[in-house]
């Protein structure tokens, strides 16, 4: 195969389901408002999609999640702590009424365009638009009716534009309502609201988490090291652990020792950064953003990946042994290495959340190359990208740094290329689709509940991982044979552990 032409690109995931494909359609018809309902929006996405499935309003909320997260990213987390405080502002003035704050503003979960919904108990709108008036804030009464229960109701809602330019929409319930719990239309259970109290709690919990744990001087000008062009000098005697490395050669597929590939897999990093990684292609602009927002204890993103890739192969040298072929081997350097790596974060003066990052994608960082050179199922990805979790983008940008920078006899021309064509497709799946990362599985811990009696236990959460395993590689579709496949993983639990 030795310069050959590379091959013909290939995908390797699979298409997601329909129900999948109309909850993602609804939810981006809902997020760009060409509808307001849910039930409107799932029509006509399932219209576009050429099919009746019309899959749940909670199943269509998630995906709605999934796009602003990816849409909005820390814009939207500084939003949400605005939102906040101007519903505070509000519900304080309304005191006297036990104000409930409710919908995405409480729950965390808002998109672009969402308002500020509180509930009120009140006699009526005039003493609350008096009450309003006195703290300059002014409002409008407006009469709606809707069914509820099957019988035909009538709200008082209050609208106001709040300074900080918030809609705020307030809706007024007689005072004898207090103690009913009102349903969410979304997943059918109670609604999640919090009171003043509540939320004052959540506010000064949120105002720590901003303020992140104390960054030490160390620290930062660790990071300036690592974003500049650091000189091997500085790189050992920040990393001595790296000189064993130069002592160490590589396998076959190298033509450079450990430390050598280790500081190619840095400078390929350094080149993506430079082009603004337009070699990924379409998910580029994407990873450009993901990269910018805070990391782990809100590190540098970029800067916690060159540094990874300084500790990727860290250790080889502990592990290093021949084949009876004579060829050289590393077994188990991946986790030999993230141990390690415990011990360099600590003495580089680390937080425990910049440590763990690290270690994660050092054990990591062999599994997506494995995987862009087979062909995976796709439990097998699913499994990868949930491992990685949000630091999905930069293990994917290190496994292909790390195959470019392979450079041996035996490494075969096309290897790169391949490799590409996988992160490629794992980021478009990580920030466009989701169906890899978050599956909607026909069946829940509920369904167990009821259909077998399982309650939500250790055997409740392995049964619904498999499920999802099963499920991703198309083993059922539905619900009814999702539960024939409970069934059977009951039968023979073994197959659970």
């Amino acid at each position: 195969m030795k310069g050959s032409q590379p091959r013909r690109q290939r995908r390797f995931t699979t298409q997601a389901p329909l129900r999948h494909s109309v909850a993602v359609e609804a939810a981006r018809l809902l997020y760009q408002r060409e509808f307001k309902e849910y039930y409107q929006a799932k029509r006509e996405a399932a219209r576009r999609q050429g099919c009746k499935v019309l899959p749940t309003n909670h199943e269509i909320h998630h995906q709605l999640l999934l796009i602003a997260q990816a849409s909005e990213g820390s814009e939207r987390t500084a939003r949400l702590t605005d939102m906040r405080r101007a519903a505070l502002e509000v519900m304080e003035v309304l005191q006297d009424f036990k104000p409930k704050l409710i919908g995405s503003v409480w729950t965390g979960h808002i998109r672009r365009g969402s308002d500020i919904d509180i509930n009120i108990y009140a006699p009526g709108p005039e003493v609350v638009l008096w009450k309003l008036e006195k703290a300059n804030l002014f409002g409008r009464a407006e009469r709606v009716q809707a069914k509820q229960n099957g019988q035909r109701m009538e709200f008082v809602h209050i609208h106001l534009h709040h300074p900080s330019g918030h809609e705020v929409e307030i809706t007024v319930y007689p005072p004898d309502d207090y103690r009913i719990h009102p349903t969410c239309s979304i997943t059918g259970g109670p609604i999640a609201r919090g009171s003043v109290a509540e939320l004052r709690k959540l506010l000064l919990g949120r105002q720590s988490e901003d303020h992140g744990p104390p960054k030490s001087a160390q620290a930062s000008e660790l990071q300036e090291l690592l974003l500049g062009t650091p000189a091997l000098s500085e790189l050992l005697e920040l990393i001595p652990e790296l000189d064993l490395c130069g002592e160490t050669p590589q396998n076959h597929y190298h033509h450079l020792d450990v430390l050598g590939h280790t500081l190619e897999v840095t400078r390929q990093l350094a080149d993506f950064r430079k082009e603004s990684y337009f070699r990924v292609g379409a998910p580029a602009e994407n990873l450009v953003t993901h990269l910018a927002a805070p990391g782990p204890d809100g590190w540098h993103r970029e800067a916690l990946l060159l540094l990874a890739a300084l500790l990727h192969d860290i250790g080889k040298p502990e592990t290093i042994s021949f084949h009876p072929s004579g060829r050289i081997q590393f077994i188990g350097h991946e986790d030999v290495g993230a141990r390690m790596v415990r011990d360099i974060a600590r003495r580089l003066g680390l937080t425990p959340g910049v440590s763990e990052a690290l270690e994660r994608l050092v054990a990591l960082h062999m599994r997506p190359v494995h995987l862009g050179d087979g062909r995976p199922q796709p439990s097998d990805l699913h499994l990868m990208l949930r491992g990685a979790g949000e630091l999905a983008p930069e293990l994917l940008l290190l496994s292909l740094a790390d195959v470019l920078s392979a450079k041996g006899p035996a490494q075969p021309g096309y290897r790169g290329e391949e490799q590409l064509i996988f992160v490629q497709e794992m980021l478009g799946e990580f920030f466009d689709h989701g169906f890899l990362r978050f599956p909607n599985l026909p069946v829940s811990s509920m369904d167990l509940q009821t259909e077998f009696g399982v309650e939500e236990s250790v055997l409740s959460c392995k049964m619904l991982e498999q499920l999802t395993l099963d499920y991703l590689d198309g083993e059922f579709q539905g619900k009814e044979d999702g539960l024939a496949r409970a069934a059977e993983l009951l039968e023979a639990p073994a197959e659970l552990w």
